[in-house]
Parts: structure tokens; C-alpha cells; sequence
């Protein structure tokens, strides 16, 4: 998938993906093209059945019996190697891409041909001076994308405040949690889909989870 999303960006796109991305995930990239990494399925079930959920990359390889990546670390954030530590994650979109719309339609299509319901939700952010939802500006862009998203026939649910962590709760990337940041966003996006779902719980998309969101990261060791 992210080999088809790269090759499908024009020139301009392709340059400003690449500076919305660290020199050190620049680097582990380029080092892991076309090396031939491939494991045989033997070797992967193998790996299921002796998992620890001990961390070996963003592989496989850290995964734990639940099919999670789980880790507890101690260790900075990329966060903090973030110039003027402020990340945007580009939500200042124009539009949505051909690409991306492409595949989600597909999606959202095959799903519904396999009896199965479709349901698009906020992926867990950072939570910085450049992308905070307790701020008009960062709440305008997601509504736009929302927007966006809808009049082609894809509706966002949940609450992106539900998903906007402290940068304590992230590992190596501000797309990665860690154990703790993953318990905090499985959490609230599984009381979002009871309401989806099942109709229970009353979780409202509208409703600002910032002080829900506090009150879950003080009860960790991180807080």
C-alpha cells in the first residue's frame, strides 16, 4: 500500500510528503527498499506462536498473541526530535487525493459485498502546538476533511479528539503509539463503535474527549 500511494503522487506531492517526514525515518526507509526482507509463512507462524510482544521494528515481528504492538518504553518520543517541536500531520488539505479515494470507495465496496458494515474513523494523532483539537484551527481542517470525505459518499465517525494523545504515548513515529497510548485509543474508539455498532453506550461524535483523554493519561506511569 505505501509503495502504490507513492508511486501515485505527482512531482510537487512526492517533494512535500518527503519533508513531512523525519531524516531518521528517511533513512530507516532507504535502508530497507528491495533488500529482499520476505519471510515464508512458516516462519511467521512460527513467530506467532513464541510471541512475547517484545519490540523488533515495526514488524511482525513485535507483534503479541493479540496481534498488537504493545510497547512499553521509557525511551523518547519522535517528538522530540521534531524541529520547533510542532507537527501538522498536513491537515491543511485542498483536497483528497485520487488514490486515496479510489481505495477507500474499494473498500468500503468489498465490505458491503461480504455483508460486512464500513465504518471510517479519525486515525490517533499527536497531540502538539501544531495539531491540538482543542484548537479552531486544527478542528476547521478535520471538519474540512470530513467534508471532503462526504461528499464522496464516506463518513467519518468518532470524535478526533478521542484519538489526540499526549506525545508521551507515542514511540517512533507520531503514528505509532505505544502500550499505553494504544490502551487509551482501543479504549475510547471501542466505546464509539458499541454506538455504531450496537446503538449502546451513548458515545457522542460531536463531544470534545480532552478532559476524558487527561484523565486516562494521568492514570499512567507517564503522566
Amino acid at each position: 500500500m505505501g509503495h502504490d500511494y507513492l508511486s501515485s503522487l505527482s512531482l510537487y506531492d512526492y517533494v512535500k510528503f518527503l519533508s513531512n517526514v523525519t531524516p531518521k525515518r528517511l533513512y530507516e526507509g532507504y535502508k530497507s527498499v528491495d533488500k529482499g526482507y520476505v519471510d515464508s509463512i512458516d516462519t511467521v507462524k512460527d513467530r506467532y506462536n513464541s510471541a512475547d510482544g517484545s519490540y523488533n521494528g515495526y514488524s511482525y515481528k513485535s507483534l503479541d498473541r493479540s496481534g498488537d504492538i504493545n510497547y512499553i518504553t521509557n525511551e523518547k518520543t519522535v517528538f522530540d526530535n521534531i524541529e520547533n517541536g510542532s507537527f501538522n500531520y498536513s491537515s491543511n488539505l485542498d483536497k483528497i487525493s485520487a488514490h486515496s479515494l479510489k481505495v477507500l470507495l474499494e473498500i468500503k465496496s468489498y465490505v458491503k459485498k461480504n455483508n460486512g458494515e464500513f465504518i471510517l474513523t479519525w486515525p490517533v494523532s499527536m497531540r502538539n502546538p501544531g495539531f491540538d483539537t482543542d484548537t479552531p484551527e486544527t478542528m476547521a481542517s478535520l471538519n474540512k476533511i470530513k467534508s471532503l470525505l462526504a461528499s464522496s459518499g464516506l463518513d467519518m465517525r468518532c470524535s478526533p479528539s478521542a484519538a489526540n494523545l499526549g506525545n508521551r504515548y507515542f514511540m517512533d513515529s507520531a503514528y505509532h503509539t505505544n502500550g499505553y497510548g494504544a490502551k487509551i485509543r482501543s479504549k475510547l474508539l471501542g466505546d464509539c463503535l458499541n454506538t455504531v455498532i450496537n446503538g449502546k453506550g451513548g458515545y457522542d461524535d460531536s463531544q470534545n474527549f480532552r478532559a476524558v483523554v487527561l484523565e486516562m493519561e494521568s492514570k499512567t506511569p507517564y503522566h
